[in-house]
């Protein structure tokens, strides 16, 4: 009887024009006839939501080179599908490629240079040590001596010297290699090229700048104009309304760094909220429009009445109540949650009692 009753209340205020708290109390009407638009007084659940327009769309990510420098290759154009692995595009490395073959070369010369030179000094030495032994005075023994330590010294300095040479052609040799390794922009997921900055072949670009967004429809979100997080942590509940079915949903607060981001470069602000695809897959799609439904207040087993019963007369609510005898009185009551169809009634109503519904 309850289900019945709230269908005829809806039924009641959708054909009645809404906004009636906003009229003042019409003079009392004669007893009605059995014509009048009367409906019972009833419990229920009412709830209050504020809807927004927004729009299905899918996880989008922004995609650079990991290197700076050359464009090379580019694959693909703005929407063309591609599969997780596959290069979208990829840097110019030839004259890194030449470089690297430079460096090799000359760690070569550099090697074969140091190992002729010390060969040529150990020759020394052991030529110096033989001269040592058919020394037989003491002051001309002690300055080969002098000699030979000198050619030593000599020696390790030569060896110190190319091992910090080698060390700076590795390290040089290693980040250019860097250079050659990683230098292709490679689709994360299976999805379709959304959009994408002019690449040409030959032009410089830095490793910190997006150049392809590459959308992503097996995970999808509906999105809205910007809610800040302070107002979507203070609400009862969130739902999602597409093609006319609800869909649970998350809010997704909008990072500090992207929504820097999006002021410093004028982009429209706004705000996603996450569906449940093991929900939705096959439903929708991205492109569909929605409504994110924002529900900012809701009570349960509340009387509730038709809100074009209830008249305003300053700050005062009052209902035409309709006695047995079908005459009708004027009741002050005060009222609690109202939406454009509904009234929470806090006092001055029972359950069950008949009132007046506005034509």
């Amino acid at each position: 009887m309850k289900h019945k009753a709230l269908a005829l209340i809806v039924l009641a205020a959708v054909l009645c024009f809404p906004a009636a708290l906003a009229e003042d109390v019409p003079e009392l009407v004669a007893p009605a006839d059995a014509a009048m638009s009367k409906t019972p007084v009833i419990r229920g659940e009412i709830t209050k939501m504020q809807p927004y327009s927004a729009t299905v769309v899918p996880e989008i990510y922004p995609l650079a080179f990991p290197l700076s420098g050359i464009v090379g290759n580019v694959y693909v154009i703005p929407g063309q599908a591609v599969k997780k692995g596959e290069i979208i595009a990829e840097l110019d490395v030839q004259d890194t490629l030449e470089a690297i073959e430079d460096l090799k070369e000359d760690a070569e010369y550099s090697k074969s240079a140091y190992e002729y030179q010390q060969r040529m000094r150990e020759i020394d030495i052991q030529l110096a040590e033989m001269d040592l032994r058919a020394i037989e005075n003491e002051a001309e023994r002690a300055v080969k001596e002098n000699d030979i330590e000198l050619l030593k010294a000599q020696a390790n300095e030569a060896y110190d010297t190319y091992i910090l040479s080698k060390t700076a052609l590795d390290e040089r040799l290693r980040e250019l290699e860097e250079k050659t390794t990683g230098t292709a922009i490679i689709a994360p997921v299976d999805g379709v090229i959304a959009a994408m900055r002019p690449l040409v072949s030959g032009s410089g670009v830095s490793d910190k700048d997006d150049v392809v967004w590459l959308a992503d429809d097996s995970v999808l979100y509906v999105q809205c104009d910007f809610q800040k997080k302070e107002k979507m942590d203070a609400v009862v509940s969130v739902y999602a309304l597409i093609n006319g079915k609800e869909y649970a949903c998350e809010y997704v607060p909008m990072e500090d760094s992207e929504y820097v981001a999006q002021t410093l470069m004028g982009g429209a602000l706004y705000s996603r909220f996450s569906l449940n695809m093991a929900e939705v897959s096959g439903e929708i799609q991205s492109g569909m429009s929605a409504a994110i439904c924002v529900v900012t207040q809701k009570k349960d087993d509340v009387l509730i009445v038709p809100s074009n019963a209830v008249y305003r007369l300053g700050a005062a609510r009052f209902v035409y109540v309709i006695a047995e005898d079908q005459s009708m009185s004027l009741r002050s009551v005060t009222i609690g949650i109202n939406t454009d169809l509904l009234t929470e009634v806090t006092s001055g109503l029972e359950e069950g009692e008949l009132i007046y519904v506005k034509d």
